[in-house]
């Protein structure tokens, strides 16, 4: 069994080790995919935005070379070719980052052969136009003042291919939109799938590992509970008797103290005692003097009727019975029924001085308890009935009645 459980219990291990470690690369697998679809959006919208910008930059290079050729005024010639220079590096600058790696967009990697064939393939050839287009705009801005006018050539150039460089731009920022998108869905359907592993290793992990491990940790609990219960119950019994020792019969008066206390109720003790039971011992031997004590406990036991009354061995032949909500009559009539099964039982005692036979003496003590009493005084109160019924020739029984505690009277 113990291998058997240790070969189950490390089986459980491994696949509770196992199970973690599929849920930690999971999470991770989630963590970096969302990490790339916040990247890839962040660099969908930058390219957008700077294909969107050299677009602009292509109609507003038109419009400032048509300006700059068109002009008389020395000022504003003056005016748009720098406004021309400012335009065309931007052009530059926005022309590099789409069709390179850039950092700064977070671009890493070679465009795709759609992008690369719509900047360098046919029919398209933007690359190429784009150069031409940057050639033509830098001789018109060198060409002389004299010879600048809306039939300049470059400007023709300019005007003649700036429709079709801006019908190539919006051809690449589709391109350059549908390839975002692609690469979101891509990247939401990546992360759904690993946040589903994750979550389903996981309801894995409650069914078969977890709830097993419960199971078996509630087990052992109530194993555990079992015997501590058998603890509690043998450190509460008396081990020649079976009936409650004197520490259980503690705390099983407390118990019945403050509820009479608080009920109002008469609680009543009688203190037995087998008499001459040393002389028994030293005439028949500690066995017998054993065989006895079970044999009163037994007769004991068949005087109480009620489940809550208790009888305990309280120390060497001495007994005590705590009866609740019983008066003194109550009490006496209890203690007459213990005293005559003994005597019924006939058990010799050949070195008794007041029988043939084996029998008791007892002390009978009752009160109701008010709260500053104390529950001592009423087995003292017992105790010294006892030593009446004793001291008046024992096989006899006597009571006190406890007006108060510590003052009682016997009758």
């Amino acid at each position: 069994e113990k291998k058997i459980r240790s070969f189950s219990t490390s089986v459980l291990t491994k696949t509770y080790i196992i199970a973690l470690t599929l849920v930690a690369v999971s999470s991770i697998a989630a963590y970096v995919t969302m990490h790339q679809l916040t990247i890839t959006q962040e660099t969908s919208a930058a390219i957008v935005n700077t294909s969107g910008r050299q677009r602009m930059l292509s109609q507003k290079s038109a419009l400032y070379s048509t300006r700059l050729a068109t002009s008389t005024d020395e000022k504003e010639q003056k005016k748009y070719r720098k406004e021309l220079t400012n335009a065309l590096l931007l052009f530059e600058k926005s022309h590099e980052s789409l069709t390179r790696i850039d950092s700064y967009l977070n671009i890493f990697g070679d465009p795709s052969e759609k992008i690369d064939k719509i900047y360098y393939g046919p029919p398209n050839y933007l690359d190429r136009r784009l150069k031409t287009y940057k050639e033509e705009i830098i001789a018109l801005m060198s060409t002389e003042k004299e010879d600048l006018s809306a039939d300049n050539p470059h400007l023709k150039k300019i005007l003649a291919s700036a429709p079709k460089i801006l019908d190539s731009l919006d051809l690449a920022v589709s391109q350059y939109q549908a390839e975002s998108e692609a690469k979101i869905t891509l990247h939401e359907t990546l992360e759904m799938v690993f946040l589903s592993a994750t979550l389903l290793i996981l309801l894995l992990l409650a069914l078969f590992i977890y709830r097993p491990i419960v199971k078996r940790i509630e087990n052992e609990t109530d194993k555990l509970n079992e015997a501590n219960l058998k603890l509690l119950q043998l450190s509460a019994v008396d081990g020649l008797t079976g009936i409650s020792n004197r520490r259980a019969f503690e705390e099983f008066f407390e118990m019945q103290w403050r509820r009479a206390t608080r009920e109002e109720k008469p609680v009543s003790a009688i203190m037995i005692d087998i008499d001459f039971f040393k002389n028994y011992n030293d005439a028949y031997g500690h066995l017998k003097g054993d065989d006895c004590l079970k044999s009163v406990t037994s007769a004991i036991r068949r005087s109480l009727n009620r489940p809550a009354d208790m009888v305990a061995r309280y120390g060497g032949e001495e007994f005590i019975i705590l009866l609740g909500d019983t008066d003194v009559d109550g009490a006496m009539n209890v203690a007459k029924i213990v005293k005559t099964i003994v005597e019924d039982l006939k058990i010799r005692n050949k070195k008794s001085e007041i029988s043939d036979y084996v029998t008791v003496s007892a002390g009978v003590a009752t009160t109701i308890p008010k709260p500053a009493d104390k529950r001592a005084d009423l087995i003292e109160a017992a105790d010294n009935a006892l030593y009446k019924a004793k001291h008046a020739g024992r096989n006899r029984i006597k009571k006190a009645k406890v007006s108060r505690l510590r003052q009682y009277r016997l009758r």
